[in-house]
């Protein structure tokens, strides 16, 4: 069943894929909300674009992939869909999801209260921070695999900068408390329970 061309592995490609496309969308989806929980009109339309742009990826790759294994010879979709050029296209689509999403999640952190924009300084940086080099060295390498670029190893290494800075923010500044005001104007916490909070 999930052997080499059988139903069960193209299933599993397929899903796999569909998850693989879904996750910048949904990333960009998650930014644009975040933290006011309401995109502005034009944020609106780049998340909806991310997700149709997803939905035709994947409906090319599983076309791709059901008709390739129904038929016995090789279809251009398929030589398609195994070339580099789906390849540097998946490329350029997730990289240009992961620039979405940073832009949006500044543009959303700019719309946000005064008193909350303070709060939300270190994670905007330690978001663009840790995104913005893996999404541009992911489209360099796969638009022009020969070039080589200083300290590209490191590069995923940026990504910790993303959970740092939400464990960061969500510790001293409590970015998820949904209306509680500002550290400025927060009383000391004091430990132990109290009845009522």
């Amino acid at each position: 069943l999930f052997g080499r061309g059988g139903p069960g592995a193209l299933a599993l490609e397929v899903a796999t894929t569909g998850a693989t496309l879904l996750l910048p969308a949904a990333l960009v989806d998650f930014f644009a909300r975040f933290p006011e929980g309401r995109p502005g009109r034009v944020t609106r339309r780049v998340v909806a674009l991310g997700y149709v742009g997803a939905a035709v990826l994947f409906a090319v790759a599983a076309l791709a992939s059901t008709f390739g294994s129904l038929s016995e010879s090789a279809t251009p979709a398929l030589a398609f869909l195994s070339s580099g050029a789906f390849e540097a296209l998946l490329a350029l689509f997730f990289a240009g999801s992961v620039v979405a999403a940073v832009i949006a999640f500044v543009a959303s952190a700019r719309r946000a209260p005064a008193q909350h924009r303070a709060r939300l300084t270190t994670l905007v940086w330690t978001v663009v921070l840790g995104l913005l080099p893996l999404a541009v060295l992911t489209l360099l390498k796969n638009v022009a695999p020969a070039v080589h670029v200083p300290g590209e190893r490191w590069a995923a290494w940026t990504l910790l900068l993303v959970p740092l800075g939400f464990g960061y923010a969500t510790i001293v500044h409590r970015v998820f408390d949904v209306g509680m005001p500002s550290t400025a104007n927060r009383p000391a916490p004091t430990f132990g329970f109290t009845p009522g909070a």
